[in-house]
């Protein structure tokens, strides 16, 4: 019987056992250099201001207030900073980001200010379970950069509403409902100068917020 050599199928062969070898060793080592691969970086960013100095008061009032976290309009539920590119039209940045929500952002400064300001007996945060006299809910209706014909701007707007927590009548128990806003130029079209722009404004609202507070319960 005779014998047909075939001089090419033992470079095939061995060229198929190289080209599989090959894809195995580099789907096994693929994943872990990806793994080691350096993120795109995500900046973080706070507010940063001085509570505004406290009204001459002889004797602080007395009222001790439990300021509730604060809730906030669809569009903020997010810790990404919300910018406006045009008319209806609302993007957020992910590689920069609010160190926390602006609904945390805005119950941890407003509580922080009212209670350094000390034209309260006391002030407390949420979940606290001190025996309290009033309560401050509110809601973050804006925390934007705003872009526009005329440059940008840092825009903050919070709903509040002010309880006696120890009123039975529900007619009677709202002290104060009131919308109060700020809005402060951003010396440059950049993240920092949002976060800059956005902590005055912050402080500013603060301010008018304690102000209204305590007319309201004197």
């Amino acid at each position: 019987m005779k014998t047909y050599w075939r001089p090419k199928m033992i470079p095939i062969m061995m060229q198929s056992g190289l080209l599989t070898a090959l894809l195995l060793a580099l789907s096994i080592l693929l994943p872990g250099c990806a793994m080691h691969q350096p993120a795109d970086r995500i900046d973080y960013y706070t507010l940063e201001y001085e509570a505004a100095p406290a009204p001459a008061v002889a004797v602080p009032l007395p009222v001790v207030l439990r300021i509730e976290r604060f809730s906030a309009a669809p569009e903020y539920r997010t810790d990404r900073m919300v910018y406006r590119e045009a008319d209806f039209k609302r993007s957020e940045d992910y590689y920069h980001r609010w160190r926390n929500s602006p609904a945390d952002l805005g119950t941890y400064f407003l509580a922080r200010d009212l209670s350094r300001r000390g034209s309260l007996q006391g002030v407390v945060a949420p979940g606290s379970a001190s025996a309290v006299t009033h309560v401050l809910e509110g809601e973050v209706e804006e925390f934007i950069e705003w872009d526009g014909a005329s440059g940008c701007e840092a825009r903050l707007a919070i709903q509040i509403t002010l309880l006696a927590a120890r009123e039975p009548d529900p007619a009677r128990r709202v002290l104060l409902q009131k919308r109060f806003e700020a809005a402060e130029k951003c010396d440059r079209r950049e993240p920092a100068a949002v976060a800059r722009a956005m902590s005055t404004a912050m402080g500013r609202l603060s301010a008018a917020v304690e102000q209204a507070v305590v007319a309201a319960l004197q």
